[in-house]
């Protein structure tokens, strides 16, 4: 059973209120007295906690999608590699070897 009260001074109000809850039933137990704020923010912390890694995991998986993005562009601009002693075209008779024609 919970017991809701709004007051001016939450730390201060404790032992009033369980004075009263043993006037009235003397029976029942007074334990974990706190603030809503305190009861919210222990409800709410599992969701951000939920929210915060998987806003670090987005910002992770994007910054490796825009590297393999930058990566793959920069493949498709740049110059062939290990080519760059030819200067022209290449002609069948220079892929078999023989001198280039002069016609």
């Amino acid at each position: 059973m919970y017991v809701v009260v709004r007051t001016g001074d939450p730390v201060s109000a404790g032992e009033p209120l369980r004075d009263v809850v043993r006037r009235v039933a003397p029976g029942v137990p007074v334990f974990d007295v706190r603030t809503m704020e305190e009861r919210l923010g222990a409800s709410l912390s599992t969701a951000r906690f939920n929210m915060l890694l998987l806003t670090l995991l987005g910002a992770i998986g994007l910054l490796l999608a825009a590297i393999g993005i930058y990566g793959v562009i920069g493949y498709f601009v740049s110059p062939p590699r290990g080519h760059e002693r030819r200067r022209g075209p290449r002609t069948r008779s220079s892929s078999r070897g023989l001198p280039p024609s002069s016609g």
